[in-house]
């Protein structure tokens, strides 16, 4: 007994150190870091999985999640950054906050447009996400993958988070088929996935097979000429399987956020410079401040735009 009571006193000592600083933010001059600029991405897991193999397992794995008293329904992602002199630091992702659940299910019927709609949202809080980030170590229930970016890079993110506020993009949580740099909104995926991507990080060897990509079919997509109820969405054949290239479809490509989750979990990298655990939770680290700032616009238009 007396042995488990030390090396409980000791856990809880080693995770002390991660705990909210008066500042709110956890070790700002982290040796970790080396003393670098760095970015991570929390990888929050769902409780029970999300099963992309078809429409039908996807609504069944989705339906199991939300009567968990665990929360994360779908799985979610958050980024962190801090400057190497500590006079940036950032800790957000993106959240809805109202979904108008039943309307837009039963009243709407909009069936699967739900994964493309567009719903009231804002950015998530640098002291929620701390508080919840501090539980989810103990659990396992969160991966952390951290890198080591240039000062160009850096002020290229600082810029984007900046405008991202001042274009009210963080006010629309957007389907999986929105990209916010299109001034489109985003939920957490695609507002963490266009944070690679003006990185120069989404091709990177060590985000491999991270993206995922489906074709919804059409006809499981509900609007005002053809409702989709959801006592007859488990009644349609188009729910066995994602459509194929010839099937009218909506397109979505998304970071899957269990499998990545579950990638870290399992430590499936090779070229990290460091890792560490905190708690249950595994954090790599990649240097990646050869990369520069890329001169590609923050903000982008669809080609049909005006």
């Amino acid at each position: 007994m007396i042995t488990f009571i030390c090396i409980f006193a000791l856990f809880c000592f080693v995770l002390s150190f991660y705990k909210i600083n008066h500042k709110g933010n956890y070790l700002i001059n982290d040796p970790f870091y080396h003393g670098e600029n760095v970015v991570s991405f929390y990888f929050f897991s769902s409780p029970h999985g999300i099963n992309w193999d078809s429409p039908s397992s996807l609504l069944k794995s989705a339906l199991k999640n939300a009567f968990s008293p665990k929360n994360r329904i779908l799985g979610h992602v958050a980024i962190e950054v801090r400057s190497k002199d500590s006079s940036f630091y950032e800790f957000t992702s993106m959240t809805d906050t109202n979904k108008h659940l039943y309307d837009k299910l039963f009243v709407q019927k909009i069936g699967f447009g739900l994964m493309v709609s567009e719903f009231p949202g804002r950015l998530e809080t640098q002291e929620e996400l701390h508080k919840e980030v501090q539980e989810k170590y103990l659990t396992g229930e969160i991966q952390k993958v951290s890198y080591l970016i240039s000062d160009s890079n850096l002020e290229r993110l600082k810029t984007y988070l900046k405008e991202y506020k001042e274009n009210g993009n963080d006010q629309k949580y957007s389907g999986l088929d929105k990209d916010p740099r299109y001034l489109e909104g985003a939920g957490c995926a695609p507002f963490c996935l266009a944070v690679s991507e003006i990185l120069s990080l989404r091709d990177d060897s060590s985000q491999k097979g991270w993206i995922k990509e489906i074709k919804i079919p059409c006809e499981i997509i509900g609007d005002k000429d053809n409702p989709v109820s959801m006592i007859g969405i488990f009644q349609n054949n188009k729910m066995n399987d994602w459509a194929n290239k010839n099937e009218a479809n909506k397109l979505i490509k998304f970071w899957d956020l269990d499998q990545i989750f579950l990638s870290i979990k399992n430590s499936q990298y090779k070229d990290f410079v460091k890792k560490r655990t905190i708690g249950k939770a595994n954090e790599f680290l990649f240097d990646r401040k050869h990369i520069k700032a890329s001169q590609e616009p923050l903000w982008l238009k669809r080609k049909n735009s005006i």
